[in-house]
């Protein structure tokens, strides 16, 4: 396994590789990154990661003090307190923090703060010189500062707030050593890159196309059954206008056959009652008790309520008798109407309600 660790000098990029032995990395050489070097590519694929070195001048620092040695309750202060040390928006940088000591407690001395490195950068500065980098498929992963860890692990804290560079033994060392300590790392929201997400991107992709692929399968196969469905519909809709028109020929306009059917259901429903409430029989016995006149009945209509005679009289009187006759029988007042009919006879219609 191996890593890389690129820096800057005057306006080239070169790439230091160094290989991993058990849990130390050893130097094995250096190239410079253009955009032609195609070579690379080789190279590197099989590093497992990459860091990015800027330069200690690009940097501020700040050290601070704690009562306290949580991480994440020092990361919330710092969250708050770094407005006050800059004069630009904290949106526009970055900045990490990495532990200088702590002294130990001790019951006869009052505790020790713990002391930390801040340090923050420009955001447009490191959007700047990653693009600078000539191979765009060279990405870190971490970005720190190489002279930055120089001072932090030789205890020259002084150093960081003056500008000074390391020679090229003195910075292999202190790279070699910084893949497996911990050390300032400006890698985060926009500029953070994972190589095992960037490894895993293209199956991601080949995932996201079968994704794809069945649900644009699921829907074509939900709309062939709503298509199917309709057309089931519409023989079902068929077979049903057919059975109502076998069962009422008489209806000729066919809108909703089952709400039709049900109205038909309904006056059924109610003439099955009036039938049940009603002996024909006798109304026809109570009328032909006292039937005395001469006049003719053509037809009768006998409901649970309503009586009903149509025929043909000689004159008004008959008419006015047979009402009587009905009022009598039926205990209800009679309605009469009239019409002139064939020759000398007059027809009439007389409806009486039964009182029940």
């Amino acid at each position: 396994m191996a890593a890389g660790f690129i820096d800057k000098k005057d306006e080239d990029f070169y790439i230091y590789i160094f290989d991993k032995f058990q849990a130390t990395y050893k130097f094995r050489d250096c190239h410079k990154i253009t955009a032609e070097s195609s070579y690379l590519a080789g190279i590197i694929d099989e590093l497992e990661t990459v860091y990015l070195n800027i330069n200690i001048k690009n940097i501020q620092f700040r050290l601070l003090e704690f009562p306290f040695s949580e991480k994440e309750k020092i990361k919330e202060i710092i969250s708050f307190q770094i407005k006050e040390m800059i004069t630009s928006d904290i949106e526009d940088i970055v900045w990490d923090f990495i532990p200088i000591e702590k002294v130990e407690d001790n019951s006869s001395v009052p505790p020790s703060p713990f002391k930390i490195l801040l340090a923050f950068i420009d955001k447009s500065f490191l959007r700047d010189i990653l693009t600078e980098i000539p191979d765009n498929n060279i990405r870190p992963s971490v970005i720190t500062s190489v002279e930055t860890f120089h001072a932090f692990v030789s205890r020259d804290i002084d150093d960081l707030f003056k500008a000074f560079e390391l020679n090229e033994e003195d910075k292999l060392i202190q790279m070699s050593n910084m893949f497996s300590s911990d050390k300032l790392n400006f890698a985060k929201g926009e500029f953070l890159y994972r190589d095992d997400i960037a490894k895993a991107l293209p199956y991601i992709k080949l995932g996201a196309f079968f994704a794809i692929f069945l649900y644009v399968f699921l829907c074509v196969h939900l709309m062939l059954d709503i298509i199917n469905m309709s057309e089931k519909e519409k023989r079902i809709n068929k077979d049903i206008k057919q059975i109502y028109s076998s069962l009422m020929p008489e209806d000729s306009r066919i809108i909703n056959p089952l709400y039709q059917l049900k109205s038909h259901q309904k006056q059924l429903d109610w003439k099955v009652d009036e039938f049940n409430d009603i002996n024909p029989l006798h109304v026809l016995k109570l009328i032909s008790e006292e039937w005395g006149v001469s006049s003719s009945i053509d037809e009768i209509e006998a409901f649970k309520d309503l009586i009903t005679i149509k025929g043909e009289a000689d004159n008004a009187d008959q008419i006015k008798t047979m009402a009587d006759v009905l009022q009598d029988k039926f205990s209800g007042e009679p309605v009469i109407e009239t019409k002139q009919s064939s020759g000398t006879k007059i027809g009439y219609t007389i409806q009486v309600r039964r009182n029940l």
